[in-house]
């Protein structure tokens, strides 16, 4: 589902440490189970660092369960990341 992992969606979020290539978008899938909790995280183009942070930090969010007449499911989405510098 295109962009569920919106603000209103998420219930609690950890932000990635910033790593490598300024930016440089990173695209990444996430799975979002039935109970809220993110079940699968793949990293499609980064740099090593980079997929570490993104994965040990989006492991940790929950977001609203997705809603089919009723009833909780799964639910696969997109989200772009791109670190700034802080200057």
């Amino acid at each position: 589902m295109k962009d569920y992992a919106a603000r209103e969606n998420v219930l609690h979020k950890i932000k990635p440490v910033a790593a490598g290539p300024r930016f440089m978008p990173i695209p990444v899938r996430i799975v979002i189970g039935s109970d809220g909790r993110v079940e699968h995280v793949h990293v499609i183009r980064a740099t090593a660092e980079q997929r570490k942070s993104i994965e040990d930090a989006v492991r940790q969010w929950r977001l609203k369960p997705y809603e089919v007449s009723g009833h909780a499911v799964a639910l696969e989405t997109g989200l772009v990341f791109e670190f700034k510098p802080t200057n």
